[in-house]
């Protein structure tokens, strides 16, 4: 299929497209190292301080009817605190990031014109939060 005539405005060619997707996905590993960065750098400064150890002694006796020893106990309160730390971002990602996507498909979509033709977009944030979140379930069931 060859495009006859000027490109629409706001066309894009491939390379432009391309481009802008590994822009998009740049900024995500950025938005993703801007949450976990300080959580290791936190993770760190607490790890001298014992709040580890204490927060050991407090699971150790929880641990301790499932067989594990009282050294096992530090790691796997840092662990823990981590793993807190990683799913928030993951349930950030997985509520915030499809209300804004579907905010800004229709705002872009919504606002698209060829000569007299208009495209009208309606998508649901609620309803493409839904399909994200199952998703997210049936994958990690």
């Amino acid at each position: 299929m060859t495009w006859l005539g000027e490109a629409p405005a706001g066309a894009q060619s491939i390379g432009q497209a391309v481009l802008g997707a590994a822009l998009s996905g740049a900024w995500f590993s950025l938005k993703v190292a801007a949450v976990l960065l300080p959580a290791l750098v936190l993770y760190d400064l607490l790890a001298p301080s014992r709040t580890f150890t204490r927060w050991g002694r407090v699971i150790a006796p929880w641990l301790s009817r499932l067989g594990m020893s009282p050294p096992c106990t530090v790691p796997l309160a840092a662990g823990l605190f981590l793993g807190i730390i990683y799913g928030a971002v993951i349930l950030m990602s997985v509520i915030i990031g499809p209300v804004f996507h579907a905010l800004m498909t229709n705002l872009v979509w919504s606002n698209t014109r060829l000569g007299e033709h208009r495209i009208e977009c309606h998508m649901s944030p609620l309803k493409l939060t839904w399909v994200t979140a199952s998703n997210l379930v049936m994958v990690v069931v």
